[in-house]
């Protein structure tokens, strides 16, 4: 009998140790996008003169890859993805020479302090105002 407690006990403590389902703090720990500039899924009248990543935290500058390419195949010029100057979670994505019109999709990976990949994508359309 006196060998069955310690494991009761180890039982009781893993029944009562609290979990790490998605959705609950522990998810909270990790970088993530919270917004972008376009923001996903709009329709802009011009192509941006930037991109911007809002992420939860400041991601590495090592870990940085940020592409654009546009629904026919082709691939956008980005500058170099940088830092934001007033806040270092936000990066900046210059965008060299101007998006034609149509649906482009945003791709990024960066690595978090604690060390994770962290990779996403969204798409937004350039879509000029017609002109009589």
């Amino acid at each position: 009998m006196r060998f069955l407690v310690a494991p009761v006990y180890v039982l009781i403590a893993a029944l009562l140790a609290p979990s790490a389902e998605p959705g609950t703090a522990d998810a909270d720990l990790h970088l993530r996008l919270l917004r972008a500039e376009p923001a996903a899924d709009t329709v802009i009248a011009q192509s941006p003169a930037a991109l911007r990543l809002h992420f939860s935290e400041a991601p590495l500058e090592r870990g940085i890859a940020v592409t654009i390419e546009h629904a026919a195949g082709t691939t956008g010029a980005l500058g170099k993805p940088a830092p934001s100057g007033t806040d270092a979670a936000v990066l900046v994505v210059p965008v060299e020479e101007p998006l034609t019109a149509g649906k482009w999709t945003v791709t990024w990976r960066v690595l978090s302090r604690d060390s994770h990949v962290v990779r996403g994508e969204l798409s937004f359309t350039v879509q000029p105002p017609n002109r009589p």
